[in-house]
């Protein structure tokens, strides 16, 4: 079998100060993440998710390579391996030698730019450029990227990065080859069409490699296989798009309506820099010439971006003695950026800071997260770790039914589908795991996991789910929203056969919800929502998810550190585990308990799982529930993985349902019998009101 591997990190370079693309969108986004290049680039490479998105766009990328080579069999056709920016740019300039050239990854530079295409088509001087992303559309119409209102046409907020990547690509393509005739598209993933082939996702396999002690991403591309379905790729799911007038509109400051792009950026330039930007060709030769001079462009205010909630860069410039540990006002949650500015301004940095300040009354009353960043801002500034409970908080759970059900779903949503007649991007539920909580305390523990046969295994997954929860009337809990909207999901997806899966689409319909409209009696709980509503505590600094309020609760409940610190005694799967660890005061994350999966597989399969330590997160999950798919590995290694999310969703569970059954059982109601919280919560609420 025929396969070729392509590098996707680049290497050798860390000498060279170009402005690339990626650099570009980064200083658009914020000038302070350019200077802060290297560090910003290591911080975000943290992000699994992102991680995962990144991946999908690898393949889609192989994958347009091969549409573009397929839809013009009689032109010349290059492929740009070379990572070292001199060797890519004189094999670029050999291709376009040629009259007529589809080129994969050209690279192009002009100044102090330097530019990788993904596909650049080239007849004579007609030129298409082609940036493809992962990012999913449903037409082929530039007008689904514009915003029509009564005060004028703009770019959709969502797709300006993406657009202004496209016209910075045609800026310098234009500049390094003014007899060009350039047309810009982006290429996507159209979701309204279905996958004409099966296995099409693994005929582009991500693997990491290892050369000269350094990691390497790459794709591994089954040539044999494509070639064999040359026809279902030059008609498969993606999507080209013409992109002329608006990259038109962003280069030549054309307003589309009463804005022109410049100004509609998220971070203007404007507010750094002793010479202010005015168009888009500005902007990017003031990032280029800052980037090669390693010029840390200063503020003209202190003010204060969406992005820098992610970062602290900022942050370390304007902050006096920042500190990492200060409970800074920019955690206060949902707190505006605009007002995080003003108080800014009025050096006004830390909650303890606006306390100080009395005069100060950022919050406003009249909204929902009054109440709740006022606790924060309470319990924080007095160094009160008291949790709060609201007052209605048994009488909302005394509507619970037992046995008390807590679920936990892995799906998958990839852009190349793995079936025939599948959509991207639809969600493919693969596993769940439940945790059912009796009356008597007993816990019992059901799980299921999808065979690795190339098929669909959403319906499945639904009526296994049906035989374990049709049994009785307990109440449902999911943390968030996933678990709902998978199922609803689902029966979009049986409703074409309604009568065949009229027993499943009942069940669906029992326990999922729409907000804002009438709810099934048995409607899932959101315990995230339940937090947010009725439990505080200042550990979770502002935050209300799983991770922060889980450590948060077991930290300071005596009972539980009791319970979870010997070794569970109940339950098959959970039978022996210990739950809760301490070191120097800081409660150990309950995820970091997970099996290594080097102790489940071998090395060749960990390198396809991207040496992730652990499947304590749905991007390992998701990542093995594609090998099993269609990988060729041995049936030990199947069941090694299959061991490994079993395992891992068994802990994923279990922590959903210890949260739900701390935040909404037993632990609860005894501290509240006990009276325990009843000072605490009256003193908070009587402070709070004065705020």
């Amino acid at each position: 079998m025929e396969k070729s591997f392509i590098v996707k990190s680049l290497v050798n370079n860390k000498d060279k100060r170009y402005l690339t693309k990626s650099r570009m969108k980064l200083g658009l986004e914020c000038p302070k993440k350019l200077y802060y290049y290297e560090d910003y680039k290591s911080q975000d490479s943290d992000n699994e998710f992102l991680e995962i998105l990144a991946e999908g766009g690898y393949q889609v990328g192989e994958l347009a390579k091969y549409y573009y080579k397929f839809h013009y069999p009689d032109y010349h056709y290059a492929d740009i391996t070379s990572l070292d920016y001199e060797e890519s740019i004189r094999a670029t300039n050999e291709a376009l030698e040629h009259e007529n050239v589809v080129i994969a990854e050209p690279a192009i530079t002009f100044d102090n730019f330097f530019i990788r295409v993904d596909v650049l088509v080239k007849k004579g001087n007609t030129i298409q450029l082609v940036e493809v992303k992962a990012k999913s559309c449903t037409s082929d119409d530039e007008n689904d990227f514009l915003s029509f209102k009564k005060t004028g046409v703009s770019i959709q907020s969502k797709w300006r990065p993406y657009l202004a990547d496209v016209a910075f690509q045609t800026y310098v393509t234009s500049q390094a080859f003014p007899e060009w005739s350039i047309t810009p598209y982006l290429m996507l993933v159209n979701k309204s069409k279905e996958t004409n082939m099966d296995g099409l996702n693994q005929l582009f396999t991500i693997v990491q490699t290892e050369e000269n002690g350094e990691m390497r991403l790459g794709v591994e591309v089954n040539e044999e296989e494509i070639n064999a379905s040359k026809e279902d790729i030059k008609d498969t799911v993606l999507q080209d798009v013409n992109v002329k007038r608006v990259v038109n509109s962003i280069l030549y400051d054309i307003p589309l309506g009463n804005d022109n792009f410049f100004d509609l950026l998220n971070r203007p330039l404007s507010e750094f820099g002793t010479e202010n930007a005015s168009t888009f060709i500005e902007a990017t030769h003031q990032l280029s010439d800052a980037y090669k001079n390693e010029i840390s462009l200063d503020k003209s205010g202190t003010s204060i971006g969406a992005c820098c909630s992610k970062c602290t860069f900022c942050y370390q410039e304007i902050i006096p003695n920042y500190n990492k540990q200060e409970k800074y006002i920019s955690s206060i949650w949902k707190f505006p950026k605009n007002k995080i500015s003003d108080l800014f301004e009025q050096k006004v940095f830390s909650i303890k800071d606006l306390r100080n300040n009395p005069g100060l009354n950022p919050l406003n009353p009249n909204t929902k997260s009054y109440f709740r960043q006022s606790l924060q801002i309470d319990l924080t500034a007095n160094d009160d770790l008291s949790e709060w409970l609201s007052d209605d908080i048994s009488e909302v759970m005394s509507e619970w039914n037992f046995p008390l059900h807590f679920i936990d779903f892995e799906t998958c949503t990839v852009p190349l589908p793995f079936h025939k007649n599948e959509y991207p991007y639809a969600v493919i539920a693969s596993q769940f795991s439940i945790h059912t909580l009796q009356e008597n305390g007993n816990v019992k523990h059901y799980q299921w996991l999808a065979d690795q046969s190339p098929i669909d295994p959403t319906i499945q997954f639904v009526k296994e789910l049906k035989k374990i929860l049709s049994n009785d009337d307990g109440t449902v809990f999911m943390y968030a929203n996933h678990e709902n909207a998978v199922l609803k999901s689902a029966k979009q997806r049986m409703l074409p056969n309604k009568n065949e899966f009229k027993d499943e689409i009942d069940f669906i319909d029992s326990i999922t919800f729409t907000r804002g409209e009438h709810e099934p009696e048995r409607a899932m709980v959101d315990l995230c929502k339940f937090v947010q509503d009725h439990y505080y505590h200042p550990l979770t600094n502002g935050s209300n998810s799983l991770k922060a309020v889980l450590p948060s609760i077991m930290a300071t409940s005596n009972i539980l550190k009791q319970k979870y610190s010997t070794p569970l005694a109940f339950g098959t799967n959970l039978e022996n585990y210990i739950l809760f660890q301490e070191k120097n005061g800081i409660v150990t994350d309950p995820y970091d308990l997970l099996p290594k999966l080097k102790d489940l597989i071998s090395k060749d399969l960990d390198n396809a799982l991207f040496h992730k330590d652990s499947l304590k997160d749905g991007s390992g999950a998701m990542k093995a529930f594609q090998v099993l798919q269609f990988s060729q590995i041995s049936e030990e290694e199947k069941k090694g993985l299959r061991k490994g999310l079993i395992e891992g969703l068994k802990e994923r569970g279990f922590k959903s349902s210890n949260v739900s059954k701390i935040v909404g059982a037993a632990a609860f109601h005894m501290r509240l019998q006990e009276g325990l919280f009843k000072g605490r919560k009256e003193g908070v609420n009587q402070r709070v009101q004065k705020i």
